[in-house]
C-alpha cells in the first residue's frame, strides 16, 4: 500500500470553498434571521453577551422663551441583553474530501446539508424566543374550531397599532403554521383575487403575499395542529427581537487517521432575545 501523508490530505481541505458553499444554502434557508435586528457588529472580540440600549419614546417639550437653558434627557434608558450561547452544528465524516471537492454534484449535496442544518438551528431558536415571549401582549386564542379568522387576526394587528407601530413602514411581519396558512387561504378577504384588490390570486398561486400590510411567512416551528395552548401564529416588529453572532457560520475540518477520513463540521455561535415584548403578538390554539 502506498504511503499517504495525513498532512497533505488535511491541506487538501479548502475551507473557504466549503464555507462559501455552506453559506450559499444557509442564506436561502434564513427567514426569521433576516427579519429581526442584527447586532453582530457589537459582538466583536469574543463577547458572550451584547448590551443594547432600549431607547424609550422621548417626551417633547416646548422651548423656553425666557432664554433659560434647554432640559436634556439623562440618557438613562433601559438596557436589553442578548446572550450569545446558542451553538448549532452539523458534523459529517467524508472519506474522500478531494472527490467531494472535485465533483460539483457531490459538493453541492454536502454543502446543502451543512447549510440547512446550521440555518435550521438559528431559525428554530429565534422562533422559540418569539413564541416564549409572555411579558408583552396577552396571547390571543383562536375561536371555536381552532381556525384563524379575519377578526382574530385583525385583533392582534390592532394590538400592534396600539404600540405606535407604523403599518406601512415594512417592519411588521406575520408568521403562521401550515395549518393557519391553510385557514387564511379559506378567508376570501385574503385569498379571493377580486376581494384582495392587489392583482394577486392566492387560490391559484398558493402565495398569500401580504395581509394587512404584513408579509406572510410559514414557520414550521409552530404547531400545525390544534394542540391546546400551543402557539400557531405570531405578529412581530423587526425591532422586537435582537440577534447577534459571536461566531459567524463556518466550516472546519481535520483529518481522522483512525477512520482514514476528514471530519467536517459546520457551526456558528449566536444569541437572540426579545428586546421589546410589546411588539410581539402570539396566537394560540385553545
Amino acid at each position: 500500500m502506498a504511503n499517504t501523508n495525513p498532512t497533505t490530505l488535511t491541506a487538501g481541505f479548502l475551507q473557504s470553498l466549503w464555507t462559501e458553499g455552506m453559506l450559499k444554502y444557509a442564506e436561502k434557508q434564513f427567514m426569521l434571521k433576516n427579519l429581526v435586528t442584527d447586532f453582530t457588529s457589537l459582538a466583536s472580540g469574543g463577547a458572550s453577551v451584547v448590551k443594547v440600549p432600549l431607547l424609550t419614546e422621548p417626551t417633547v417639550a416646548d422651548a423656553p422663551t425666557d432664554s433659560s437653558a434647554l432640559t436634556f434627557d439623562s440618557g438613562d434608558s433601559a438596557v436589553g441583553t442578548i446572550t450569545l450561547d446558542s451553538h448549532p452544528y452539523e458534523a459529517r465524516r467524508i472519506e474522500d474530501i478531494a472527490q467531494a471537492q472535485a465533483s460539483s454534484d457531490l459538493f453541492e449535496l454536502y454543502s446543502k446539508s451543512l447549510g440547512y442544518s446550521v440555518a435550521k438551528g438559528v431559525e428554530a431558536e429565534i422562533s422559540a424566543v418569539i413564541q416564549a415571549t409572555v411579558s408583552g401582549n396577552t396571547d390571543i386564542g383562536l375561536p371555536a374550531g381552532d381556525a384563524m379568522t379575519t377578526a382574530t387576526l385583525v385583533s392582534g394587528f390592532e394590538n400592534m397599532l396600539s404600540n405606535n407601530v407604523d403599518p406601512v413602514a415594512g417592519d411588521l411581519f406575520l408568521c403562521v403554521s401550515s395549518g393557519v396558512y391553510g385557514d387564511l387561504l379559506q378567508e376570501e378577504e385574503f385569498s379571493h383575487a377580486l376581494k384582495r384588490g392587489d392583482g394577486m390570486n392566492p387560490n391559484v398561486s398558493g402565495a398569500l403575499g401580504m395581509i394587512l400590510g404584513m408579509p406572510v411567512y410559514i414557520d414550521n416551528n409552530l404547531a400545525g395542529t390544534g394542540t391546546a395552548n400551543a402557539e400557531c401564529a405570531y405578529i412581530f416588529h423587526r425591532s422586537a427581537v435582537g440577534f447577534a453572532y459571536a461566531i459567524e457560520p463556518r466550516v472546519q475540518s481535520q483529518y481522522n487517521l483512525e477512520h482514514i477520513a476528514h471530519d467536517v463540521v459546520a457551526d456558528c455561535v449566536f444569541g437572540c432575545d426579545a428586546l421589546n415584548p410589546n411588539l410581539i403578538q402570539n396566537f394560540d390554539y385553545v
